[in-house]
């Protein structure tokens, strides 16, 4: 039968002695010479590896449970920067392509500065039809460098448009692009300039410069910086 544990205290299975019980090695207990405090603390050794066996896939299942979640917070971090980098990439890379097409767009309206299909061959063709008058005789530019310079949007008014132009010395000069179309002949223009050349006036620029094509007129005064122009005209700072 294979029974297990302590037999019964009754008068039937007292008198049935030992031979009745033959074959339950894991019973206790009179009528049997075995004492079940003896029995309790023996372990089987099938029980023992069992219990051993079970503990070992508990932990094995435990240990892999983990390094699984473990691998998978990685995996999907690692995923998330990596499209976070991409989407970074891609934000700036569209930036620097508008901030050059703003950049090329201003150039191409300003016509000392504008390029085609061969940059050399358009800027001599362009100070071929321009005139450079400087007001002031030891300004420190040119045309030549005027045509290298890069211009920036300022702002925009009913007479025209102003940029910030940086030479390659580092010279900042603003350039107002004028929108009216009655100086078709270059010595009216530089007529009216001329005359407003010698306005003098605290709150009122030196004019430095003009430039004249039969497309559009140009005049090249001092670049002031951030401020307010009481501080740039007296130096306060």
């Amino acid at each position: 039968n294979n029974l297990t544990g302590p037999i019964p205290k009754s008068n039937v299975l007292l008198n049935a002695g030992p031979n009745a019980f033959q074959g339950n090695p894991f019973l206790c207990g009179l009528p049997l010479k075995v004492s079940c405090i003896t029995r309790n603390t023996q372990i089987v050794p099938s029980q023992l590896y069992s219990r051993k066996v079970n503990h070992h896939s508990s932990f094995c299942i435990i240990l892999v449970a983990t390094a699984c979640t473990v691998a998978g917070i990685i995996f999907l971090a690692s995923l998330f920067i990596y499209y976070l980098r991409k989407a970074s990439t891609r934000v700036e890379k569209d930036q620097n392509n508008q901030t050059c097409h703003q950049e090329k767009k201003v150039k191409q309206e300003f016509l000392c500065f504008k390029t085609g299909n061969s940059e050399s061959e358009a800027q001599d063709e362009n100070k071929a039809q321009q005139v450079f008058m400087p007001m002031d005789p030891e300004i420190e530019f040119n045309l030549d460098q005027l045509l290298k310079a890069s211009a920036f949007l300022l702002g925009k008014s009913r007479i025209g448009i102003v940029y910030k132009v940086v030479l390659e010395n580092g010279l900042m000069l603003a350039v107002r692009r004028l929108e009216d179309k009655v100086w078709l002949r270059l010595k009216e223009f530089f007529a009216d300039v001329e005359a407003m050349s010698k306005i003098k006036h605290p709150n009122v620029l030196n004019l430095q410069a003009c430039c004249w094509s039969p497309e559009e007129k140009l005049l090249i005064y001092d670049y002031i910086p951030n401020g307010d122009l009481g501080s740039a005209i007296q130096g306060r700072p």
